[in-house]
């Protein structure tokens, strides 16, 4: 049997358990915010990993899409839409500036920086 280090546990310990998302310091205004931030970014993501797994081009290097990968693209940028809109009516509806959404996410990624240095 191997002998570890505290080092070395502490470390299996980090990378093995399941890390949720802390929305503890934030109003429940800020939350609503910090969900519809993440899930643009997501759907973003989700738009990215679209195109770049999509290959087909015509002889005029034109994408051709068939149906099927057509509602999917419809559906990702449906709900890039919509998370989009859900995030400025929050911000319309609270007076926030992009200053202060810029902050509120900052502080949301701070809370949530599960750094494995000590």
């Amino acid at each position: 049997m191997r002998d570890y280090s505290k080092t070395e546990i502490r470390l299996q310990r980090v990378a093995t358990r399941q890390l949720k998302v802390s929305y503890k310091r934030l109003t429940p205004e800020e939350k609503k915010l910090v969900k519809a931030l993440e899930g643009i970014n997501q759907s973003e993501l989700d738009i990215n990993r679209f195109w770049r797994t999509h290959t087909k081009r015509d002889e005029n290097n034109h994408i051709i899409l068939d149906d099927k990968e057509s509602e999917l693209f419809k559906f990702l940028d449906d709900k890039h839409r919509s998370y989009s809109k859900k995030l400025d009516r929050i911000a319309i509806k609270n007076n926030w500036s992009d200053e202060k959404i810029d902050q509120i996410w900052r502080l949301h990624q701070q809370d949530n920086c599960h750094s494995v240095s000590y």
